[in-house]
């Protein structure tokens, strides 16, 4: 059985966050580098108050917005889903910018 998810009429102004413990892993694996953090929490903002601006891995309820490295500030993935008035933050992941984008992602 599939679980229904989506984005609930009205946007994200009243979405719940959680972060599961993997992302808090992740999050921490992006080491002590002040450039990473301020990307990575923009990418929370995002998710948080713009949920739908993510796109959808196929046949999934995952979604993904990256940003493009910039100077010293990395390229970031991140990955989290919705349900209900609930958006879960799943993963975060720097990546290589030349080795292409993760299928439909999203630029922050």
């Amino acid at each position: 059985m599939r679980v229904k998810a989506g984005i609930p009429p009205g946007g994200g102004a009243s979405l719940a966050i959680v972060a599961t413990s993997r992302y808090h892993r992740s999050r921490e694996a992006l080491g002590d580098a002040p450039e990473a953090h301020p990307i990575a929490d923009a990418l929370e903002a995002t998710a948080a108050g713009a949920p739908d601006a993510g796109v959808v891995i196929p046949d999934t309820i995952v979604r993904v917005l990256h940003s493009r490295s910039y100077g010293n500030f990395p390229a970031l993935r991140l990955y989290y889903s919705v349900a209900g008035w609930v958006v879960h933050l799943l993963w975060i992941e720097p990546y290589d910018e030349l080795e292409g984008d993760a299928p439909g992602a999203a630029t922050h």
